[in-house]
């Protein structure tokens, strides 16, 4: 099992205050962030070691854009990484789609901060 420390977590979101955000609260509990606003360098990151342990990929910036999404659900299933979604109430039904994609879990923003870590420390340990 890898340790907290070195369990990389891939944020796929396209704003950078997101990216802050969820990069200060998995900080404080020891795995690092990465923010990834593409597929491009969604792609790039994967190719690198060490292999993140987990993708929260927010859906909401991507609107209706199908195609890029399925293309980052794509890459992490492609890498066997797990993924939690996260979106907006006027784009939940594309979230609900995504577990047929193979998300591992949806939540519905506005998020509650206790559910998302106790799913990070679930799936990232």
């Amino acid at each position: 099992m890898m340790a907290a420390a070195t369990a990389k977590i891939l944020l796929i979101m396209k704003q950078p205050g997101n990216i802050r955000v969820m990069q200060q609260v998995l900080s404080g509990l020891g795995y690092p962030g990465q923010g990834i606003p593409n597929v491009t360098e969604l792609q790039t990151a994967l190719a690198k070691a060490p292999h993140p342990r987990l993708g929260i990929v927010d859906i909401t910036d991507f609107g209706s854009n199908n195609r890029q999404i399925h293309a980052i659900y794509t890459c992490l299933q492609e890498h066997s990484i797990p993924f939690i979604v996260l979106s907006a109430p006027q784009v939940f039904n594309l979230g609900n789609r995504s577990l047929t994609y193979g998300a591992t879990n949806i939540l519905q923003k506005p998020i509650a901060k206790s559910a998302l870590l106790q799913l990070i420390h679930g799936l990232a340990a």
